[in-house]
This record gives structure tokens, C-alpha cells and sequence, in this order.
């Protein structure tokens, strides 16, 4: 698209386009550009927050809660990233882990 932009810049354009797919209903196909993604930014943090968030506590609001889905994304952020990026999904991680408590304890109610 911009080849020649900043990584940054390219990041967040394909984020969007990703999320935007998402809030459009075609959660598989967000999937796949996020997963493309990763692939071509691997040590980006950020992109596997949003990359989860689709699945976790930021999913459209007509999706259910996909607990290991965003779990695995959120510790792939975590296994290939550098240590001083682990704080995002460190935090996504326990963010998560409040709402599927949270969740579990309204469906036993």
C-alpha cells in the first residue's frame, strides 16, 4: 500500500482495515489479515493486543467471548516480543481472565 512508510504507519492502517472487517461481521477474515500481520510484523506488541482484543474483551459486541482464542494471541505477543513489550499483553491477559471469571459467574446465576 505505502511501502515506503514508517513501520508504524503501516501497522495501524492494516489494524484498521482488520478491525473495520471485524465490526462488519467477517471475524475469520479479520483473523487472517491480523495473522498476516504478525507475520510481517512479528515484534510489534500492539498488534497482537488488537489481534486478541477481537476475540477478548474488545470482540464485536455480537460475538461471544472466544477465552482461548485471545489467551493463545495474547501469549504469542508475549513469546515474540522482547520483555520490556510484555507489559500490553500482560495486562490484555489478566483483562481477559476478569471478564471469562466474570462471565462464568453470571452463566452459574
Amino acid at each position: 500500500m505505502f511501502p515506503d512508510s514508517a513501520e508504524i504507519y503501516l501497522v495501524n492502517i492494516s489494524r484498521s482495515q482488520g478491525e473495520a472487517v471485524a465490526g462488519m461481521g467477517d471475524l475469520e477474515k479479520a483473523d487472517k489479515l491480523f495473522q498476516a500481520l504478525a507475520e510481517k510484523f512479528p515484534s510489534n506488541e500492539w498488534m497482537y493486543i488488537w489481534w486478541g482484543d477481537l476475540f477478548g474483551i474488545l470482540r464485536p459486541k455480537d460475538q461471544p467471548l472466544q477465552y482461548e482464542r485471545a489467551k493463545a494471541i495474547y501469549e504469542m505477543g508475549l513469546d515474540r516480543c522482547s520483555r520490556k513489550s510484555h507489559m500490553g499483553p500482560l495486562e490484555r491477559l489478566s483483562d481477559l481472565g476478569t471478564e471469562y471469571a466474570t462471565l462464568a459467574e453470571e452463566t452459574n446465576h
